[in-house]
């Protein structure tokens, strides 16, 4: 993922998902806001598809009915385990049958990777 992303309460956040899909490369974009900010063990924002410009995608764009809300949240809880951390995210307002559940985890594991590549 890059973009840009001010950490802090009513920050905003502009994300760019790249992935690879049986038709080719593909971008993703995402805005949202921080609502809630502990940099050690909370974060809260919300976050909607965009365009690449960064302006949220309507209901209508992504043919649902009109009045559709398209914003999400994402909770993501840190818990320190010594040598470990566990994270726990919650992505609210995706149905469990939703793409979005897959895209989360191709963020993980590209996170997971990095991570991995980090600490080597």
């Amino acid at each position: 993922m890059i973009g840009t992303k001010d950490v802090r309460v009513s920050g905003r956040r502009h994300v760019t998902m790249e992935m690879e899909t049986p038709s080719g490369p593909m971008q993703m974009f995402f805005v949202g806001e921080f609502r809630q900010v502990d940099p050690k063990t909370h974060l809260v924002y919300t976050e909607s598809l965009a365009d690449a410009d960064g302006n949220a995608l309507t209901a209508e764009q992504m043919g649902m009915p009109a009045g559709t809300s398209m914003e999400t949240s994402m909770v993501i809880d840190l818990e320190d385990l010594g040598s470990r951390t566990r994270m726990t995210m919650t992505h609210i307002g995706v149905p469990a049958d939703s793409p979005g559940g897959h895209g989360c985890m191709m963020a993980i594991e590209k996170m997971e990777a990095r991570v991995t590549d980090l600490t080597r």
